[in-house]
């Protein structure tokens, strides 16, 4: 069973075949599925919901666990990994602040929150002790 895709335009020269994904199918929500990577258009195609029209990638990837609910055309979310880096936590921009010009994040210890400062390198955030 396959995964049809859209890729968006930003996105899609950071992505190489065979590249693993996690796929999350909506009517399965309690399990996560595998897969790779195995086709992407060469050719952007048009949108047109928006002006100006966005340039989505058509791709597709082969699932390698299966579940015996699924069904073709179930709608599914899926996250390539692009990279990955051990001892490092990603976290959403807007959770970083600044602290004495420095980056930094709170951090809940029991029913309590501290600041600490965390160190942000090329999208990845690593928090200081």
């Amino acid at each position: 069973m396959r995964i049809e895709l859209m890729l968006e335009e930003v996105d899609r020269g950071k992505l190489k075949l065979n590249q693993p994904m996690m796929i999350r199918v909506d009517a399965i929500p309690e399990k996560e599925f595998h897969a790779n990577l195995d086709w992407i258009s060469p050719i952007a195609s048009l949108v047109f919901r928006t002006y100006p029209p966005e340039k989505l990638f058509p791709a597709r990837a082969t699932l390698k666990n299966l579940d015996p609910r699924m069904r073709p055309g179930m709608s599914a979310s899926a996250q390539i990994i692009v990279e990955r880096q051990p001892g490092v936590l990603l976290i959403p921009t807007k959770a970083s602040f600044l602290l004495n010009g420095k980056p930094a994040v709170y951090i809940q210890e029991g029913q309590n929150f501290k600041q600490r400062n965390i160190q942000v390198a090329g999208g990845a955030t690593t928090i200081l002790s």
